[in-house]
């Protein structure tokens, strides 16, 4: 098996009117970290988007992570804390 290593996320540009085809999709930008996930076996690392370790800051994330039933994978996504349905920066600063 192949080991993951780091994948350079394509980043978001802003634009004046979104294409409206089918074969588009979009999600909401919230106000969290990028963070890629890599697993390999039963290792997790947390990155930023430049490459920056966050495993350690996001213990949690990295933990549910590797319960993932893959031998390997790649994720890219956002974390953030929910506070009632609102996206909290603050207290996501506060544990990064």
């Amino acid at each position: 098996m192949p080991t993951r290593t780091f994948v350079p996320p394509m980043l978001a540009t802003r634009v004046a009117k979104l294409t409206e085809r089918p074969d588009w999709e979009y999600e909401v930008k919230w106000d969290g970290y990028r963070i890629e996930a890599i697993k390999n076996g039963p290792t997790v690392h947390l990155l930023s988007r430049r490459g920056n370790g966050y495993t350690n800051k996001f213990k949690a994330v990295a933990k549910a992570v590797a319960t993932i039933h893959a031998e390997t994978a790649v994720l890219d996504g956002e974390t953030m804390v929910m506070c009632r349905l609102i996206c909290r920066f603050t207290a996501l600063a506060f544990l990064a």
